[in-house]
């Protein structure tokens, strides 16, 4: 029994290891999947807790999707425009000097036809802005997973010129509906010339786990040990 624990123990910090150094993605929450939206999404307001994300007090809200239509990738993703176009942030932490890309996954809220347009920032200037997707045959709200039309967008050449950098995207008014804006989801920032990899969605419950079973192989072999 007690090798057995010792075994899983090492299994699950080795597991561990490798899921920090699976992706260098800077970004947290990059895939939206915290907070769990009820289903078939949550509008989120300033100060309504996007982890990782600021949602700006001076716009207006996102739709944290949860089955309403289909995501990139994991189980969630947003709509930049919950009752009306919102702008969300984030601050991360860069190297003066380096250069990084900036990628994520962009699509349309296909309620209305008008193409959904954004503005992304790095370090509060604008980058190759506004960044369009056209929602034209492109039906996001299919969830039996036959929904194509995710686009990558990698923003490249981005200088940091202190030790964070704010990245944000702000929704350009839709034409047709305040209410309809682009999805996002999987946004990564990384150092230039490093390919952006998913971030793996791991439970926020196996880092514990993984500490507990390895405290109770310790403590079984410091007993065995004391009985020879």
């Amino acid at each position: 029994m007690m090798k057995r624990v010792i075994t899983l123990a090492i299994a699950l910090v080795v597991l561990l290891a490798c899921v920090g150094t699976v992706s260098a993605n800077l970004v947290t929450n990059g895939g939206f999947e915290s907070p769990v939206a009820g289903y078939p999404w949550t509008t989120l307001y300033a100060g309504n807790g996007l982890t990782g994300w600021t949602i700006s007090p001076d716009s207006g809200s996102i739709d944290l999707d949860h089955g309403g239509w289909q995501s990139h990738s994991g189980a969630q993703s947003i709509d930049l425009a919950g009752d009306r176009p919102a702008t969300i942030s984030q601050t991360i932490n860069t190297e003066v000097g380096k250069t990084y890309d900036l990628t994520f996954w962009l699509a349309g809220n296909s309620y209305t036809s008008d193409p959904k347009s954004v503005n992304v920032y790095w370090d509060g200037a604008k980058v190759d802005s506004p960044v369009t997707f056209d929602v034209a045959g492109k039906d996001i709200f299919k969830t039996d997973g036959s929904y194509n039309g995710w686009t990558k967008i990698t923003l490249s050449g981005l200088k940091a010129t202190k030790t964070t950098t704010e990245i944000a995207f702000e929704q350009i008014p839709s034409s047709e509906n305040l209410a309809c804006g682009v999805m996002l989801d999987d946004i990564s920032v990384e150092l230039a010339g490093n390919p952006p990899t998913p971030t793996p969605e791991f439970p926020s419950t196996a880092i514990p786990a993984a500490m507990l079973v390895g405290f109770m192989g310790i403590v079984l072999y410091v007993q065995k040990s004391k009985k020879y």
